[in-house]
């Protein structure tokens, strides 16, 4: 089985930590974290290749998961992106899939929900 490199940005410490966990589990590697999406979009640039999933959470300071998968569809067309939300309701969900998100995440989640979404990435980048 291949490693997937993964980055998570989450404003909640405490969710990077419990999605980074049930990563690494599986196996795979957390080569990343952020607190907002300017960060994020930092770290991606940084890193020598882009991941392979990124882990976004909607609502966050500074820039918002919405913005951040604008502005990261735009330069990574065939990148992986997971929204990871509490804010489940219909208008978001179609404003996330508008904006080209692939899967879409309701906190609060199983381990079972992060595998899943993983193995459905692995699939896509085949």
């Amino acid at each position: 089985m291949r490693r997937l490199r993964i980055v998570i940005a989450d404003d909640s410490k405490f969710m990077r930590t419990l999605i980074k966990r049930i990563i690494e589990s599986e196996g795979h590697i957390v080569v990343g974290e952020a607190g907002n999406g300017i960060e994020l979009l930092k770290l991606i640039n940084m890193l020598d290749e882009k991941p392979d999933i990124v882990f976004l959470d909607i609502n966050m300071p500074e820039l918002d998961g919405i913005k951040t998968l604008e502005i990261l569809r735009e330069k990574y067309k065939d990148l992986n992106i997971v929204i990871v939300s509490a804010l489940g309701r219909r208008d978001i969900i179609e404003l996330a899939s508008s904006a080209g998100v692939m899967f879409f995440i309701t906190k609060p989640f199983t381990p079972d929900k992060i595998r899943d979404i993983i193995k459905k990435c692995m699939r896509r980048s085949k």
